[in-house]
């Protein structure tokens, strides 16, 4: 009857409760109840597929409780410290640390890693690995070993450092350099002064030569065109006479009261209105 509830489907895919300790279970504790003090339930069988099906369950339960085990020795072995974002200050340490004496559990990227050739000290619940996961600028987290973290964080203390002692010597040989250049400049602006003073001076010099010339060539100009005033006023005086004597003379010619050589006389007046 109980193989042929079972049946071929049932022997090959048999269907128990995985958490089941039925070897160490009590008769009364599996459902058998005791009607009288010395009655016992007694020469109770399994089925063999269920029977071996519990073995082999039982095995797979043990080997995860020791993978369990060993998990937890693990994270006891290993302490995690979260960095959310950067700090500006911190105590880091100043010395840099051997990273093959500190305690690290073994681990290996290309499979199990033998403990034998681990060359740091495998890490332990009292001697724990320290672990920090920091979270970058742009938004990833990546896992240090805090010694490494340590030693990178003294490394940018003392870069930082070199670069404010650089910063400051480079302020020192700028405000250095900016003092000759002052100074440079400054001779250069006298230079510059005294070659404008000159400049003006010329400038004076040549606008007093440049009056000097005009108000001579205006003397000049003045005194000949006075000279050629007065020439113009006696030639115009001296023709105004002769012009004169010119009518007198022909005045007297129309009266008849012309001498003999009255000729001669007009010729030659004539002759010097003409030239």
């Amino acid at each position: 009857m109980w193989s042929m509830l079972l049946g071929k489907k049932r022997k090959s895919s048999p269907i128990s409760n995985p958490h089941s300790s039925y070897n160490t279970l009590k008769p009364e504790e599996l459902g058998y109840k005791q009607k009288f003090p010395k009655k016992y339930a007694r020469e109770i069988h399994f089925p063999a597929e269920l029977t071996e099906n519990e073995m082999r369950q039982r095995a797979i339960l043990q080997d995860l409780d020791e993978k369990e085990q060993h998990l937890d020795h693990l994270k006891k072995s290993q302490r995690v410290v979260y960095i959310d974002k950067p700090v500006e200050k911190e105590d880091v340490v100043r010395e840099p640390v051997d990273i093959q004496k500190v305690p690290k559990i073994p681990y290996s990227e290309y499979g199990q890693c033998n403990e034998a050739e681990f060359r740091n000290p495998v890490a332990t619940p009292e001697t724990p690995e320290e672990v920090v996961i920091y979270k970058h600028l742009n938004g990833t987290n990546k896992a240090y070993s805090k010694e490494i973290f340590d030693n990178i964080q003294r490394d940018i203390c003392n870069h930082n450092a070199w670069l404010l002692s650089r910063e400051g010597k480079a302020n020192d040989q700028c405000a250095t350099k900016m003092e000759e250049y002052n100074k440079q400049l400054a001779v250069l602006d006298d230079q510059i002064k005294s070659e404008k003073a000159a400049m003006n001076n010329l400038r004076r010099k040549q606008q007093r030569a440049i009056d000097l010339n005009e108000n001579r060539l205006t003397k000049t100009f003045l005194l000949q065109t006075q000279q050629f005033t007065a020439e113009k006023n006696k030639i115009y005086k001296e023709t105004e006479r002769l012009n004169f004597a010119i009518r007198k003379h022909q005045d007297k010619n129309r009266q008849g009261i012309l001498p003999d050589d009255a000729s001669h006389d007009t010729v030659t007046v004539e002759e010097t209105v003409y030239v």
